[in-house]
């Protein structure tokens, strides 16, 4: 969607347009969807009641989680900067009309792939649908791009950064009780999708 390009299947929609492998990629993680474990039940909850809370526009819930305005197809590395909350799309107020708002320095290659600064600096996409699945929800892609902006001027990206790494590369859990479980199993839930 992000650069106009179809997915690699599904050229014969489009013959003129060029194509990309793709990725299926949920707005609201998948992880936050119908849960089964127990332990995760209050922490999901949680967060759901907060995101409820502070976007009530967003009318989802754990159980539609694979709605297909909560879905959206990116090339890999969009895929992985949309996941960490590095790349956003934003309303612009038109039908399917976004700003496209690359945060932080983490993906700096995105920029070469995305459309090209406009006269005002601003990089806009318009989604098209070439089938009868719904576009993507501007509530919840509002959502996202809210996010991403609190995290990245909050500086809790480079702290969910920094977590992740900590996860990577110790793998398990420290023997002296200093892994701190609860922001783990939160940071897990919300950059799964």
């Amino acid at each position: 969607m992000t650069t106009g390009l179809l997915d690699n299947d599904n050229s014969e929609l489009a013959p003129s347009e060029g194509t990309v492998p793709t990725e299926l990629c949920h707005i609201i993680p998948f992880s936050l969807g119908n849960w089964e474990k127990k332990e995760e039940d209050h922490q999901i909850s949680e967060i759901w009641t907060t995101l409820k809370r502070l976007f009530p526009r967003i009318g989802l819930g754990p159980s539609d989680i694979n709605d297909p305005t909560n879905l959206m197809t990116l090339w890999p590395s969009a895929y992985a900067a949309f996941g960490d909350f590095s790349l956003a799309f934003e309303p612009t107020g038109k039908e399917n009309e976004y700003n496209v708002i690359p945060l932080g320095m983490k993906h700096t290659h995105l920029k070469r792939d995305l459309p090209s600064p406009d006269e005002n600096g601003r990089r806009v996409i318009t989604f098209k649908n070439y089938s009868d699945v719904e576009l993507p929800s501007p509530d919840l892609l509002q959502t996202h791009a809210a996010l991403a902006k609190i995290l990245h001027a909050s500086g809790m990206a480079k702290y969910l950064d920094e977590l992740v790494r900590d996860q990577e590369e110790i793998g398990c859990l420290v023997p002296a009780g200093s892994t701190n479980l609860e922001e783990l199993l939160l940071l897990r839930a919300l950059l799964s999708t």
